[in-house]
């Protein structure tokens, strides 16, 4: 897939801009805080329906105005579609092929993207919730059923955490929301269970090229509800519930289930998060994130859009021909951001299109 149009109205630093991008790769080029990574974070929006950078929707939109838009013409190997996303201080709207999609469960995961950046180590040394974010994002993608289990799931959460903080709460009013939660958790396990296993075997023949073989890595999903995965039934998952909930009464909290999960990265025996060098950390994630692009490739039959976000400032000469051999090498559309200096000290500038971006501005170059 690629996009062949993208508008831009009042979405941060742009008033009002539009590009047709070309199918495969596209430069991104300017000086700092000129808006390159805001063009890219709304190609994301459109994927995964929220912002890599923040949680708050008023920040996408213009200083001064009341609502903000982002469209794009798609084309997919079963035709063209139209995604817009309209964003507004306390509300957004979706819409395909200009019918409004109710649920956002409906439209992430049709337009597919991956996306890298300096701040992907996170994925390797950050908190516990970065790593869920990345594998429920991409686990939308493999299979877009998965996000609706996860809304049903954080839906009951949201309602039984607010319920155990209330002084008349009982046991009997807890489980009526622990049958909900683990017929929801079940779904949402074996899902994170399967990805994983099949993101584990695409990462091990994608990390050699990136740094020398020091053994198998391993990206499991570790878990306070489930001890194994043969154990993941509806059954056994309201049995913990059943056991621990004195424990949650008490605590006013809910303390066990897939909001509480992890991703244990490892090489070679080794947990990443405790003993992987920047090397080495920086290596796992260009392997995770191609690993993706590859399952995505094979179980959905198309090639995701892939955006490259000021990676070039972090990469080594070895890295960084690994990266071009695997993705800018390939048939996919790409964006790249960056500064003219960069263009000059690597060979991008060729069979490329070139896009300036100043103060919120666009314009082709050509050469």
């Amino acid at each position: 897939m690629h996009l062949s149009s993208l508008k831009l109205c009042n979405y941060r630093n742009f008033r009002s801009v539009a590009l047709n991008p070309n199918p495969g790769v596209n430069l991104l080029i300017g000086k700092n805080a000129q808006g390159k990574t805001n063009l890219v974070e709304a190609v994301n929006l459109l994927s995964c329906g929220r912002s890599f950078r923040t949680s708050r929707a008023r920040e996408l939109v213009c200083w001064g105005e009341k609502q903000g838009s982002v469209v794009a013409e798609v084309v997919l190997n079963s035709g063209q579609a139209n995604f817009t996303f309209i964003i507004a201080e306390k509300s957004k709207q979706t819409f395909i092929n200009g019918a409004q999609v109710k649920s956002l469960s409906d439209f992430v995961g049709r337009l597919l993207s991956v996306s890298f950046s300096p701040t992907d180590l996170w994925l390797i040394k950050g908190a516990p919730e970065m790593r869920r974010r990345f594998l429920d994002r991409h686990a939308s993608d493999l299979d877009p059923a998965f996000i609706g289990h996860l809304m049903t799931y954080h839906r009951a959460l949201h309602n039984k955490a607010k319920l155990l903080r209330s002084p008349s709460v009982n046991e009997n009013g807890i489980r009526p929301w622990n049958h909900i939660l683990a017929k929801a958790a079940v779904q949402v396990a074996k899902m994170r269970i399967h990805f994983l296993s099949d993101l584990q075997d695409k990462v091990n023949l994608i990390y050699p090229q990136f740094a020398a073989t020091e053994g198998r890595v391993k990206v499991e999903l570790k878990t306070n509800f489930f001890k194994a995965p043969q154990e993941v039934s509806e059954a056994y998952a309201e049995e913990v519930l059943e056991k621990n909930i004195r424990r949650e009464l008490s605590a006013q909290a809910c303390l066990l289930g897939p909001h509480r999960d992890d991703i244990e990265i490892s090489i070679g025996g080794r947990n990443s998060r405790s003993f992987a060098s920047q090397g080495q950390s920086r290596s796992l994630v260009l392997a995770l994130k191609l690993g993706v692009i590859s399952l995505i490739e094979e179980l959905r039959g198309e090639r995701p859009i892939v955006l490259l976000d000021d990676v070039y400032s972090e990469l080594d000469k070895e890295r960084e021909a690994a990266l071009h051999k695997l993705v800018l090498s390939q048939n996919r559309q790409v964006f790249v951001t960056g500064t003219d200096a960069m263009l000059k000290t690597r060979d991008l500038s060729k069979a490329h299109q070139i896009w300036q971006i100043e103060n919120g501005e666009i314009t082709e170059l050509l050469e």
